[in-house]
């Protein structure tokens, strides 16, 4: 199957192949219909060649008409019953649509004995408010068009709702990186959505950058994704749905999402649901009070935004100074008097 056809991986092809794609499909359900249908009339006819070629002509235009309506209706039901499995904006796959392709896998894995693993991700993206508080929501969806199209050809590509995005990555299997060797599971899967992070960074960019010179105050914004997943061995999966995979891949999302504010960059907090978050936050070299900061500063930062719409530009710099000082004090008090 070619990628203008392969809908599970969230391909939209182009309108003018689109059209092809649709016209040749109503013409071989078209015969295939009008065959069957004049293959029953003329089941029990018996005559000559003739009789039965003249028979034959006379039927197939009877029947003209009405397989062309019947086929019209037909698909207009089947786009229908794909719609609802289809984002509206992005037209990649919504829950609904991810939920069917997931049990279709999970089944394939679970016939496989010694495939790769299957994996379910969620990707949040950073600072996707700020393109709509900053630009206007006509940006706003063009970033996330943006992203649904950088990322159509993954494995299998899902648009939840506003910045919510996830993935199925299915037989994923340990890479090997020169001078390391074999990697694990978890440090392929963090090889992979790293660069998606990455691929996510540099096309959102493209589009914000486009829209600096009308609106100087997207200057400095930049659009990235917090990352959960959800490793599922083909045992587990057997007895796992979408629904369950996708809330433990999304609460480690969320977990990457706190580490936001500690500066730390998207791809170096990817987050698996297995890990220990504890250990992590050693791994990362992030403090419980690093995480108290993060959590304020997001809360501060709707009302700081509007504070900052009612002010001049050097008022709105005096401001970000001044707030981002006060921070620095508040994290020093929090480390000075923590406790667990």
């Amino acid at each position: 199957m070619n990628d203008t056809t392969e809908t599970g991986k969230g391909y939209i092809p182009p309108e003018e192949t689109t059209g092809e794609i649709t016209k040749e499909i109503k013409q071989a359900r078209h015969f295939e219909i009008m065959d069957s249908m004049v293959a029953r009339v003329l089941h029990n006819f018996e005559g000559s060649s003739d009789e039965l070629k003249e028979l034959e002509e006379k039927t197939r235009l009877a029947l003209a008409d009405f397989v062309s309506d019947f086929v019209n209706i037909e698909m207009e039901n089947q786009a229908k019953t794909e719609g609802e499995h289809l984002n509206p904006m992005t037209g990649v796959l919504n829950r609904k649509g991810a939920e069917r392709i997931f049990d279709l896998l999970r089944g394939e894995q679970a016939r496989k004995k010694e495939g790769g693993k299957m994996v379910s991700v969620r990707l949040d993206l950073d600072n996707f408010k700020k393109v709509n508080d900053l630009g206007d929501h006509a940006l706003g969806d063009k970033v996330l068009k943006e992203v649904a199209e950088n990322l159509r050809h993954a494995d299998i590509l899902i648009h939840f709702s506003g910045d919510e995005f996830g993935l199925i990555l299915f037989d994923v299997r340990q890479s090997k990186k020169k001078d390391v060797g074999l990697l694990s599971h978890d440090e392929t899967i963090k090889m992979i959505l790293s660069r998606i992070v990455k691929n996510i960074e540099v096309s959102c960019q493209k589009v914000i950058d486009e829209e600096v010179a009308k609106k100087p105050d997207l200057e400095d914004l930049k659009v990235s994704a917090s990352v959960g997943y959800k490793i599922l061995d083909p045992e587990e999966s057997k007895d796992m749905d979408f629904a369950n995979a996708d809330s433990l891949a999304d609460d480690a999302a969320s977990f990457s999402k706190k580490l936001k504010g500690t500066n730390l960059p998207a791809e170096k907090r990817i987050v698996g649901a297995d890990e220990n978050k504890k250990e992590t936050m050693e791994r990362l070299g992030v403090t419980e009070a690093d995480i108290l900061v993060s959590k304020l500063e997001g809360d501060i930062n709707r009302p700081i935004g509007d504070v900052r719409k009612q002010l001049t530009s050097d008022g709105q710099k005096d401001l970000d100074e001044a707030v981002t000082k006060a921070l620095a004090e508040i994290k020093k008090i929090i480390e000075q008097n923590f406790s667990n």
